[in-house]
C-alpha cells in the first residue's frame, strides 16, 4: 500500500460488520497521502446505503486534493 501515489480517501462505517474502524485505520495509515472518513451506519455497502454522504465526502476530498496540487 505504501506504493500508492494518488491521494486516497478511504470510507468506512462506524458499525461495519466487515471490519472495525481500527482495522480500516491500520491500512489507511499505510497509504501515503490518505484520509479516513467514518460514516454513521451499520450497512454492508456504505456507498449504496449512504450515497449522498459518500458523494459529499468524495467531492470535498477531490477539491482539497486539487488545492494542494
Amino acid at each position: 500500500m505504501q506504493r500508492i501515489k494518488a491521494p486516497t480517501l478511504v470510507i468506512t462505517s462506524d458499525r461495519s460488520a466487515l471490519q472495525s474502524v481500527e482495522k480500516v485505520r491500520q491500512y489507511q495509515l499505510a497509504i501515503p497521502n490518505s484520509r479516513l472518513a467514518i460514516l454513521n451506519s451499520d450497512a454492508y455497502h456504505i456507498a449504496a446505503s449512504n450515497a449522498d454522504e459518500c458523494v459529499t465526502n468524495i467531492l470535498a476530498f477531490i477539491k482539497e486534493a486539487r488545492q494542494k496540487a
